[in-house]
């Protein structure tokens, strides 16, 4: 809120510099300007007097340092004096940490005493100077500035928005680095998808070509179920044959001695038909049921039937060999692509 300039203010401004001087006796120069109405003067040069004399009082080295053009002897000074005092001023929030002076602009130090932002400096500056004062006769913080709650919440508010700006700055970055990941990981799945779609294709191609180069047999497994049924059959001529040779061998034997595992002795058979009723007897006792008498005739068949079985099951078992040649072939060709 802008001060508001009246009589209480002209009068605060005086007693209190009328009570630095004091502690400070003020030079000549001072004492002709220091007036009870001096803050209403249109010069500004008395004004820039009085700035000094408490500016000498707060910090003589940095004043003197800071405000090399005074004394004001030229015009050239006084310009430069003007930016002097503003630069100055301006600093004394970094040098003192209650001091909570405004900021202010070289129009308000051009005419002081028509700015009341330059006037509030002025008695701002004026109480800084006091509490010094006080704190170094003393040796204790007394009568310090109270902080202005506004300009305290300001500055609390300027630091949320820097931190808020900062955070929001590192979001940003953050998100165009996904952004330009997730690009790159698009451009990998477009690729990846490519690769397998070309990878499909060639499967497809080669598929087609192994089913024009080497037809599938639909009747495959009904060849194998009559090649194991022709096993079956295999077997049990084989077993038929084994016992027709051993009727043979006895058959051709003149002896005609039949043994029986030892449980029955050893009998001379006198006739082939003696021989052929004693074996009957035998498998029927055994075996529990009646097995025909076999004729030579059937003997024979029989073996002409094993033998074609067996030439069969060659040229099955060669085609076989085949086809798996085939399909090996075929299985490193796909290999290859």
């Amino acid at each position: 809120m802008p001060l508001v300039i009246g009589e209480d203010f002209h009068e605060i401004l005086y007693n209190q510099i009328r009570l630095l001087t004091q502690f400070y006796p003020p030079t000549p120069a001072f004492n002709l300007v220091f007036k009870k109405d001096f803050s209403k003067s249109n010069k500004a040069n008395e004004i820039y007097e009085v700035v000094y004399y408490l500016l000498n009082i707060l910090d003589p080295v940095m004043t003197k340092k800071k405000l090399p053009s005074w004394p004001l002897i030229s015009r050239d000074d006084e310009i430069n004096f003007k930016k002097e005092l503003l630069e100055y001023i301006n600093s004394l929030n970094d040098l003192y940490e209650y001091a909570n002076i405004p900021n202010i602009m070289l129009t308000h130090v051009i005419l002081p005493t028509k700015s009341s932002r330059f006037m509030e400096c002025m008695l701002l500056l004026t109480r800084l100077v006091l509490s010094e004062v006080l704190r170094n006769k003393f040796r204790r913080t007394v009568c310090l500035p109270l902080a202005d709650e506004s300009e305290s919440f300001r500055k609390h508010y300027l630091s949320i928005e820097a931190d808020n700006a900062r955070k929001l700055r590192d979001f940003q970055e953050l998100l165009k680095d996904k952004e330009e990941e997730h690009k790159a990981n698009e451009k990998t799945v477009r690729k990846v998808d490519e690769e397998m779609r070309e990878s499909v294709s060639r499967l497809n191609s080669a598929n087609m070509l192994f089913v024009e180069k080497y037809p599938i047999y639909a009747n495959l497994g009904d060849k194998f179920e009559a090649l194991h049924e022709m096993m079956r059959k295999i077997q049990q001529i084989n077993e038929l044959s084994k016992s027709c040779k051993a009727l043979q061998s006895y058959l051709d034997d003149t002896n005609l001695v039949l043994e029986v595992n030892n449980e029955t002795s050893s009998n001379q058979v006198s006739s082939l038909l003696e021989f052929i009723k004693a074996l009957t007897h035998l498998l029927q006792s055994k075996l529990s049921f009646k097995l025909p008498t076999p004729s030579c005739s059937e003997i024979s068949s029989n073996s002409n039937t094993l033998y074609e079985i067996e030439k069969d099951f060659v040229i099955l078992r060669n085609a076989l060999t085949i086809r798996k040649e085939q399909t090996q072939l075929m299985i490193k060709q796909i290999d290859e692509m």
